[in-house]
């Protein structure tokens, strides 16, 4: 290829199979042609595969397997639903998330969050308010793998009146999956919660990719306890943040509590530049020997002989 077709873009014919080439592909169709039968025979032989309602037996033996089922077999049953997207299986799932036991409704209201039927809206919200919490943790769920409409509000909500710290931990997990207003929720928990919850607020708002989460994300960066601004600076620097290398060299000079300097001096590997080198040498002449060891290792792995 001349330089002037690389610069252009343009990119040379391919060339006509010859006879190995040819006969070659002659074999894969030899073989995709029993593939094709097989599965026309499949979808000829299975109702739920050729598109066909579930019968009043098999949903009956889905919803059995589901609720007595393990874990494995639950999950399966859940994916199967979640493709078939019956309308009778979705509403023997919204009643078995209504009505029975508290492990059985809990259970309902998970299935419910894999599959997410339409008609399951008015059923989450009713649990998001129940009275046993394993329930109401099971709705939030839904409620998140749902983005309902609506969630983010209830759950700041539930965060001041909701008692049990179960469903707050579940909160914050789902608000994760809210986007936007699920930042809103995760500003509140940083505002008012514990710093665990910082700490569970900081891993979920790392999985979050909308401009506001890594907004959020930096401002906490810049405050709060070292703890929570060790893991902000963390999920920045996973981001390519420069803001979240500045932070973890600040922690790791002088004066930051010792556990959190110690795994911001490891840390620094991660974000490797003149001025993580800097601050790594700076620590070698500290008068901790842990504090020491873990710059000279950092700079080790960093392929500083210094």
């Amino acid at each position: 290829m001349s330089f002037r077709a690389q610069r252009s873009g343009a990119f040379p014919c391919p060339r006509a199979p010859g006879p190995r080439r040819t006969r070659l592909r002659t074999a894969a169709d030899l073989l995709v042609v029993p593939l094709l039968i097989l599965g026309a025979t499949l979808l000829a032989t299975e109702p739920s595969l050729a598109g066909k309602p579930l019968q009043k037996e098999e949903i009956h033996a889905l919803l059995h397997q589901l609720r007595s089922g393990p874990e494995g077999l639950r999950n399966r049953v859940v994916q199967r639903l979640y493709h078939l997207q019956d309308e009778r299986a979705n509403a023997a799932l919204v009643q078995l998330a209504a009505e029975g036991s508290p492990e059985t409704r809990a259970l309902g209201l998970w299935a419910l969050g894999i599959v997410r039927p339409h008609t399951a809206a008015q059923t989450i919200r009713l649990a998001l308010d129940d009275v046993d919490a394993s329930v109401r943790r099971a709705a939030v769920g839904a409620a998140g793998q749902m983005r309902l409409q609506g969630a983010a509000r209830k759950f700041r909500l539930m965060l001041r009146t909701d008692p049990d710290a179960s469903v707050h931990d579940a909160i914050v997990k789902a608000s994760s999956r809210l986007g936007r207003q699920g930042v809103h929720v995760l500003r509140w928990v940083l505002a008012h919660g514990s710093i665990y919850m910082e700490i569970l607020t900081i891993d979920a708002m790392d999985s979050m990719k909308v401009p506001a989460a890594r907004r959020l994300l930096r401002a906490t960066a810049r405050r709060g306890p070292a703890k929570v601004r060790l893991l902000a600076a963390l999920a920045l620097v996973s981001r390519q943040d420069a803001l979240g290398g500045a932070i973890l060299r600040r922690l790791a000079s002088v004066g930051t509590d010792k556990g959190v300097r110690l795994q911001a001096l490891r840390s620094l590997v991660r974000c490797p530049s003149r001025s993580a080198r800097y601050t790594l040498r700076r620590a070698l002449k500290d008068q901790d020997a842990d504090i020491r060891r873990a710059a000279a290792d950092a700079l080790a792995e960093l392929g500083d002989k210094t």
